[in-house]
């Protein structure tokens, strides 16, 4: 359960990633945005479960509680589907470029 908890809310997020972005996304894109959305959405849902809502029992054995996986992976959800969006207005509004000028 807790590998279910941690993963799976950040392959729905890439899943909505890559529909927003078409078949233009590279595999190396596809990892590294995984790999964002799992540290991204886990971060987020413990600091809003600890923070935000008291539940204090934030830990991994606590995955194993049928109770506190419902509330973690409801939470991880709602994360999911508002991280992707997120991320295209930010990266919209905020470019980021590197000129390389040898001579």
């Amino acid at each position: 359960m807790p590998y279910i908890a941690l993963l799976c809310p950040a392959a729905i997020s890439l899943a909505i990633f890559r529909k927003r972005r078409g078949s233009d996304v590279k595999v190396i894109d596809s990892v590294v945005a995984y790999l964002g959305f799992v540290l991204m959405i886990n971060w987020l849902t413990m600091c809003t479960s600890v923070y935000l809502l008291k539940i204090y029992d934030s830990q991994m054995e606590f995955m194993e509680n049928f109770v506190f996986f419902t509330k973690y992976v409801a939470i991880a959800l709602i994360f999911a589907l508002i991280l992707p969006p997120l991320f295209d207005l930010f990266q919209k509004f905020f470019v980021i470029a590197f000129n390389d000028k040898k001579k």
